[in-house]
């Protein structure tokens, strides 16, 4: 089964930044969970990328506490409204390229897609709604500087891209069992949740992956400074984005 990855990574200066972009101290390195997952997936829409960009935030300008308080909020709130969405296109996804394998008619798969633009329709209305809300947390310097600083795509010579996706394909396929090991846990999770299980017993079957979930961590880490070492200097200053999609088998 071919799966797809895709990563979108706020390269940061390497002067504003001697820690990994998830350091624990990082401030809101503790946002939920969720809002990472989707970060990490490639499905970030306008609202989600706003919440990685706030880290960027020169020390004068940094989050007060009640900013953050409110913030996090608003991301549980995002998270848990989108979560019936986001599993439904990705089952949606796995519907479409199992038909597509099966020679499925093409009326056949156009409704299935037809399904997922109507949910990915939601979930951008919903980051753009949660977009607006973060802004009005945010005083006025704090938007400005943002705007004023947007991160923008890299742009990559035929060789930097080369490497960049070797260096994605060496992450999946180091990274393989672990990955399927979390993917596994979180769709027992989702069904033993369903079938009515308590919180302890989902929280065991989550922590079953603990150790393949911090490794994944540190191998995002080491995949982050590998790709930076791709970039030159000045590509690296300008906190551009690398955005890449990779398959393997």
């Amino acid at each position: 089964m071919k799966k797809t990855t895709a990563l979108f990574l706020v390269v940061f200066g390497l002067a504003a930044c001697g820690r990994d972009a998830a350091s624990p101290s990082d401030p809101l390195a503790t946002m939920d969970e969720a809002t990472s997952l989707i970060l990490s997936s490639g499905m970030a829409g306008d609202g989600s990328k706003l919440v990685s960009q706030l880290n960027r935030l020169p020390q004068n300008l940094k989050l007060t506490s009640e900013q953050q308080a409110r913030i996090r909020a608003l991301t549980d709130a995002f998270a848990q409204a989108t979560k019936a969405d986001l599993e439904a296109l990705a089952a949606l996804r796995k519907q479409i390229r199992d038909a597509s394998a099966a020679g499925t008619t093409k009326d056949q798969v156009k409704a299935l897609l037809d399904q997922a633009k109507a949910i990915s329709d939601r979930l951008a209305a919903a980051e753009t709604k949660l977009r607006a809300d973060i802004l009005a947390v945010l005083t006025a310097e704090q938007r400005a500087w943002l705007d004023a600083n947007q991160p923008v795509p890299c742009t990559l010579t035929d060789a930097q891209r080369s490497q960049i996706s070797a260096l994605l394909a060496a992450y999946e396929q180091a990274n393989e069992a672990d990955l399927d090991a979390i993917n596994a846990a979180l769709a027992q999770a989702k069904a033993a949740q369903k079938s009515g299980a308590t919180r302890e017993q989902i929280n065991a079957i989550l922590d079953a992956v603990k150790p393949a979930m911090e490794r994944i961590r540190v191998a995002n880490g080491a995949l982050q400074k590998a790709i930076q070492a791709v970039l030159t200097a000045g590509q690296v200053g300008s906190h551009c984005v690398v955005q890449l999609t990779t398959r393997s088998k």
